[in-house]
């Protein structure tokens, strides 16, 4: 089995920097695990109905990425998967966070 065949272990000490419609994500990989790419998936967790959702597909080489469009006032489960150059599912990251309150 050769290193390519393993799975990448997912992205560690994610945070999120969040402004009023989005959300600056920084995370770290293992310096041993080949990424092709990472799926960043957003759900509403609370609020709105209308708020939305959906997932992004970005480049493994990347540690950082500011996801847009999002809702204010609405609490989102963000989830950073790792994927390797055989597409094989890395366990997932997860953490919930919110955008920030309307200015009156």
């Amino acid at each position: 089995m050769s290193l390519v065949d393993l799975l990448s272990s997912p992205p560690t000490d994610i945070q999120g920097t969040v402004q009023k419609s989005s959300v600056m994500l920084t995370w770290t990989q293992s310096d041993i695990d080949v990424v092709q790419n990472y799926t960043i998936s957003y759900t509403r967790t609370a609020g709105c109905s209308d708020a939305p959702s959906g997932s992004q597909t970005i480049s493994g080489s990347m540690r950082m990425y500011t996801l847009s469009g999002l809702q204010e006032d609405i609490t989102y489960n963000i989830t950073i998967t790792a994927m390797n150059t055989r597409n094989r599912l890395s366990a997932t990251k997860s953490f919930t966070t919110f955008t920030a309150c309307k200015f009156s």
